[in-house]
């Protein structure tokens, strides 16, 4: 079973990722099914990341290139 790393966003735990055969899944806490509308500002945090503009992911199998 994967484990359930932490997701931060703007200094505060934001949610959970979980690696499944290569995608990253994540967990908003506190979301609606559409995440952008209702944590906008975790949600811009997790596509920067994706994006590469910030943070280095833990494993390097996260986003793959």
């Amino acid at each position: 079973m994967p484990l359930s790393k932490p997701f931060f966003a703007l200094n505060q735990h934001a949610g959970w990722t979980q690696l499944y055969g290569g995608l990253l899944f994540v967990r908003m806490k506190g979301a609606s099914h559409q995440v952008p509308q209702s944590k906008r500002a975790e949600a811009y945090e997790l596509f920067k990341m994706a994006m590469g503009s910030i943070g280095e992911p833990e494993d390097p199998t996260v986003f793959l290139e």
